[in-house]
Parts: structure tokens; C-alpha cells; sequence
């Protein structure tokens, strides 16, 4: 009777580990896999049969200081509002 017990016990307890591993795996594989895409959108990809190319963030922030550039050339490089006039709190 108290070997049967034991043996029971120790089953439950392999159970149980083999359960908990699973678990942790599955957690590790999930953070992995969102590691794996953020690296992805950091970098880029490149074109493949069927989908398009995706500009990577550095590549799409100089293009956006491009654009941001020739908008103060326009403006003619100096800060404005759209009255002219200074903000209602200006400090001196």
C-alpha cells in the first residue's frame, strides 16, 4: 500500500515538472518570436516573391528628417505660429 502511494506521489510530481516546463517553453517561445519581429521592423525586410519591401526605422526616420528639412527651408528656418504672433505665455 505505501509503495503504491509513493509511486503515485513521484507521478504527480514528474507530471507536474513536465507541465511547468511546458509552460516556461511556450512563455520563452512567445517572447522570442516578438523579439524576432521587432527585430524584423528595426531592420527591415527585404523584397521577397509576393510581398513588398519594408523600409527598416532608421531608414524611415531619415526620410522623415528629409521631408521635415524641406519644410523649413519653406518656412525659411525660423519657428512660427500660424497668427504671427508670439504664444500667450512668452517668457522674455
Amino acid at each position: 500500500m505505501d509503495t503504491a502511494v509513493v509511486w503515485s506521489v513521484a507521478l504527480v510530481a514528474v507530471a507536474g515538472g513536465f507541465a511547468l516546463l511546458v509552460r516556461v517553453l511556450r512563455a520563452v517561445g512567445r517572447v522570442a518570436r516578438t523579439m524576432e519581429d521587432f527585430a524584423d521592423d528595426w531592420h527591415g525586410e527585404s523584397e521577397r516573391p509576393g510581398v513588398a519591401r519594408r523600409a527598416g526605422v532608421m531608414e524611415r526616420l531619415d526620410g522623415i528628417e528629409t521631408r521635415l528639412s524641406g519644410v523649413e527651408e519653406r518656412l525659411g528656418g525660423k519657428p512660427s505660429r500660424p497668427s504671427g504672433r508670439p504664444p500667450v505665455r512668452a517668457v522674455p
